[in-house]
């Protein structure tokens, strides 16, 4: 994510940063791999921690971002948390879908990772509406 065009929009670098993961390797050496991990609390548990450690590295690199262009977070703001956990709930939901491709689909992750992203930059699905409170 530091690596990223400090002029570049949050969420494409968030999606840029993404392609570290092994986004396109659809073998079936890695669906077991992943179905494994999704499947064994001890793995999912250190799954989830290094997940957890990467998304703070990004909120601090966001929270750096913006305070060297002169519009810094607020200490209490929890907008960069809230756009790195959005972006990392889409990288869930499409390992998860890539998983449970049905015979013939996509098993890579990629596309869904995009097709999840992309719904949120218009924050509505096929149809929706964003549920959006008019608070």
């Amino acid at each position: 994510m530091a690596a990223r065009p400090a002029d570049e929009p949050v969420w494409l670098s968030l999606r840029r940063m993404l392609d570290g993961v092994d986004l396109d390797d659809d073998t079936p050496e890695i669906r077991e791999l992943q179905q494994m991990v999704f499947a064994t609390p001890a793995l999912l548990a250190v799954y989830l921690r290094v997940l957890h450690d990467t998304r703070e590295a990004a909120v601090e690199v966001l929270r750096d971002r913006a305070a060297a262009a002169g519009t810094p977070y607020a200490v209490a703001d929890p907008v960069p948390r809230a756009l790195v956990a959005a972006a990392f709930g889409c990288l869930e939901a499409a390992q998860q879908t890539a998983l449970d491709a049905a015979e013939g689909e996509p098993t890579a992750v990629a596309p869904y990772l995009d097709r999840a992203m992309d719904a949120l930059t218009s924050l509505d699905g096929p149809g929706g509406t964003t549920g959006r409170s008019s608070r």
